[in-house]
């Protein structure tokens, strides 16, 4: 992920859109269970259907793939990202 691409996220979500700090992102990275554990450069948190979908307009932009995020609540580790951007939805 390039420093425009995360400046263009956090100008878009605002200071509280994008989780970036290891200990804040550590939640959204271990499944329920604690048997999935993923990894993401960032925490996307867009608070509009309309910031959502720009976020996946920047990404899929500089192909970078997105892993979206409901309640992180599932038990089979799809909410996991392998190095994608994590959006909570």
């Amino acid at each position: 992920m390039t420093s425009e691409l995360m400046a263009r996220i956090a100008a878009l979500l605002g200071p509280s859109g994008l989780v970036t700090e290891p200990a804040s992102m550590a939640p959204y990275l271990e499944e329920e269970r604690g048997l999935f554990h993923g990894n993401a450069p960032v925490v996307a948190r867009p608070a509009t259907v309309a910031e959502l979908a720009e976020v996946v307009a920047l990404c899929a932009q500089q192909g970078i793939g997105v892993v979206p995020q409901g309640g992180n609540t599932g038990l089979c580790g799809g909410a996991s990202p392998d190095g994608q951007i994590l959006v909570s939805l």
